[in-house]
Parts: C-alpha cells; structure tokens; sequence
C-alpha cells in the first residue's frame, strides 16, 4: 500500500474539520456510498433501459443479419474507444480526489487542461488507423460490413473524450454529469434519430444505424464537456496550470494496460465470434449480453464509486477503514446481483423473444453470463484495490494471463459450441481474473473481499 503523510498544519486542520471523530466518517463514508451508488446504478439502469429497448427496436428493424453487424462494430468501438484515453481516464479517477486533498490546484488544473487534448490526438490516430485498416482488408472484410465499421471508426475519437470526461466526473464525485451523458443522453439522442427515420420511411441497415450513432456521440460529447466546465471549482478554474504530461502518461500506462486485458476479457467473445460465426449468431449473443447487463451494471458501479475511495482511504493511510469499507461494498452489491440474477433467470426467455422468436437459442449463454457477472461481483473491484495500493505489476499479470486465456477458450470452444462456448470462456476467464486477484488481496493487503 502506498501510504502518504501529511505533514502540513492546514492539511491537518482540513482533515479534521472534515472528519470530526471516526464515527462522523464512518458515518459519513456509508452515506456517500449509499448516495453515490443510488445516483450511479439509477442512471445506468436508466441509460440501460434505453438502450435495451432501442437494441429490441434495432433487431426487429434490421433483422437478425444486419443487427449482428452492427452489434459486431459497437464492440469495436466499446474496445478501441476504452483503449484511445491511453489510461488518463482512470488517472483522473485517481489524481482528482488525491490533489484536492493535497491543495494541488495547481498541477489539477494542468490535468484537466492538458487530457482532453491529448485524448483527441490518441482518439484520432485510433481512428485513422482503424480506418485505413478496414478499407485495405475491405474485400476480406465483406461489402456489408467495412462501411459500418469506417462508421464505427469515426466514432473513436468522440467516444475516447466521453470516457476521459467521465473520469473527470467520477473523480469529482459528479454521477449525473459522468454518466449521464453517455449513458442516457446519447442513447436518447439516438432513438429520437431512429424513430424518426422510421417515420419517414428510410430503409434500416447496419451503416446507417452506425452513421446515427456518430451524431449522437458528438452531440451528447459536447453537451458533457460544457457541463464539466461549468461545474470546475474557482479553486481549480483560477489556478495557474502546472503541465506534466510525461509524468501523466508513465503513471496511466498500467491503467491503460488493465483496462485493455479488462476489454480483452469483456469483449473477446463478441469479437471472436463475430470472426467465427455468421452476424445471426453475433446478434443473438449480443441480445444475450444485453439482457445481462442491467446486473452487469452493479460491479460498474461499484468500480466507479470505490476508485476514488480507495484513493482517499491510500491518502489518508487508513488500511483498517479501507478493509470495513471493502467488505461492506461486496455484502450489499452482491445480495442485489443475486436477486437480479434470480429474476432474469426466471424471464429470460421471453425477454429474449422480443428481439425475435430465433432469439431464444440464446438463452443457455444468457445462464452462463449471469453466473459469470456473479462470480464478478463476489469480490468487488477487486483489481483496482490492488492495482492502487501500489501493486500494479502484479494486476497487470493477472488481468493479462486472464485476457490471454479469454482468448485461447472463446479459439478452442467457440467453433464446436458457438454462442455457448463464448459464454464459458468467458465466466471461466473472469472466475480467474478475480479469484487471483481476491487471494493477492488477501494475502498481501490483508483486506478480504471475498463474499464468503
């Protein structure tokens, strides 16, 4: 753990007037977990909703065939768009409530200056890459799909600054102006954009659907960043900026090299099988993974909550707060993904129906992906406890080995199994991820996160 005195009389009298006896902080840390995870999981289920009832409306529009385009180009940029912030995403999670503790208006204003920009410039070069990629292997590619992915690619750079400014929210502790955004906003945008085509009687395809998805990212994009600069406190706003990129970038690259293999993980499956399988089967997975991620939405915002906790709690050097903190955080985010598993179990049939009738051969796979988000919850973020407690390199290994093994099962069980071989690969390759990293945990940290 990395644990940093503080050594200046100001900084102690602000702690104190902050946290009058362990009790107020006790106290005060439950309510702020409790507001921050109703705010957070409220606007994700909102934002799922939307989506989730937009993919229905997507399935039955563009059929089985083009929707499994479509679902296959998303993922690519939910993969790439993750990787283009180079990890200052989650540096800002990090560093926003650290340098307020620290009165480092200074160097946060730099921060906050300096990332958008860098975030553009790596979000463009994913996209031009990206793009002259696909119009080289077009012919390999097929005619129905390079022109969603060009698309797809055009989104990367306006999907890589929604995700920086999402850090800068939740390092604030801003949910609504983090998640709202991209999570309600933009779907909102976009079903307004597809009805209104179905209204005028314009002929659905996977590239045009992509090609509204982009106004919408631009659109939500822009109403985020005007939000976070109205929002930036006169302390942050009125400094004199410190830059220090080079120190910025060497500290996000593990965040960027746990969040890849953490992509790697989550979104092998769609990718590969879109490689191995026809855009029908794609289509029926991804319905699948969607039924899934209203639970899926828990451990994400458990993980956006917690980061920068974890960040005060390392501050403060407060190893026994950090332990009560954890084991509270897994109790109750895993009795509410038990019970969202239960009730999706139970409809998940006809739930998968509405999408279409064919749609219902996922079902299997729906099971195995809750059992794996299951599994996901039971320890909580637990990678990114370990990764901010000064043990990266061995986060880094454990997610990599992971990403590696997702990998080699969605090869080896996707061509006899299909769909439900990507599912098994999958909850296999996280029942590794975590429990590696529980054990680490445990070990090293004395902090378990285990449910059990």
């Amino acid at each position: 753990m990395v644990a940093m005195t503080v050594t200046s009389e100001s900084e102690v009298s602000y702690l104190r007037q902050r946290y009058q006896s362990l009790g107020q902080m006790i106290a005060s840390e439950q309510w702020q977990a409790l507001r921050g995870s109703v705010l957070i999981i409220g606007t994700r289920v909102l934002g799922a909703a939307i989506v989730y009832l937009t993919q229905i409306g997507l399935a039955r529009w563009l059929g089985g065939y083009q929707y499994g385009i479509y679902a296959y180009a998303w993922s690519w940029i939910v993969v790439l768009g993750f990787m283009a912030p180079l990890g200052l995403n989650v540096l800002m999670v990090r560093n926003l409530p650290d340098y307020q503790v620290r009165r480092r208006f200074a160097r946060l204003a730099g921060q906050i200056r300096w990332t958008p920009l860098a975030v553009m410039v790596a979000g463009s070069a994913f996209a031009g890459l990206t793009a002259c990629l696909i119009l080289l292997f077009r012919n390999a590619i097929g005619p129905d799909r390079w022109l969603p992915l060009i698309l797809a690619a055009a989104c990367l750079p306006f999907f890589a600054l929604s995700v920086l400014y999402e850090g800068i929210g939740r390092g604030f502790g801003w949910p609504l102006v983090a998640y709202g955004p991209g999570y309600v906003l933009r779907p909102v945008l976009f079903v307004a954009m597809l009805t209104m085509a179905t209204v005028f009687g314009i002929r659905m395809n996977a590239g045009f659907a992509m090609g509204l998805m982009l106004a919408a990212c631009m659109a939500a994009l822009l109403w985020q960043k005007l939000t976070i600069a109205r929002h930036i406190p006169a302390t942050i706003a009125t400094a004199t900026p410190r830059y220090h990129p080079a120190a910025w970038l060497a500290a996000a690259m593990p965040f960027l090299a746990i969040e890849t293999c953490y992509l790697i993980l989550s979104n092998a499956d769609v990718l590969m099988l879109g490689y191995f399988a026809p855009p029908e089967q794609v289509g029926r997975y991804f319905a699948a993974v969607r039924t899934c991620s209203f639970l899926g939405y828990i451990p994400f915002a458990v993980a956006g909550l917690a980061l920068p906790r974890f960040s005060e709690f390392n501050s403060r050097g407060d190893r026994a707060g950090l332990a009560r903190y954890v084991r509270s955080m897994v109790r109750w985010s895993f009795a509410a993904a038990l019970a969202g598993a239960a009730l999706l179990a139970l409809i998940g049939r006809p739930v998968l129906a509405s999408f279409g009738e064919d749609f219902v051969q996922a079902y299997p796979a729906l099971l195995i992906l809750l059992a794996g988000i299951l599994i996901r919850v039971s320890t909580g973020p637990v990678e990114y406890l370990v990764a901010m407690n000064g043990h990266r390199g061995p986060t880094m290994v454990i997610i990599a080995t992971a990403a590696v093994l997702s990998i080699a099962l969605n090869f080896l069980l996707i061509p006899p199994l299909g769909i439900v071989g990507a599912a098994l690969a999958t909850a296999l390759a996280v029942t590794f991820s975590v429990t590696s990293s529980a054990i680490f945990a445990w070990r090293k940290l004395g902090v378990r996160s285990f449910i059990l």
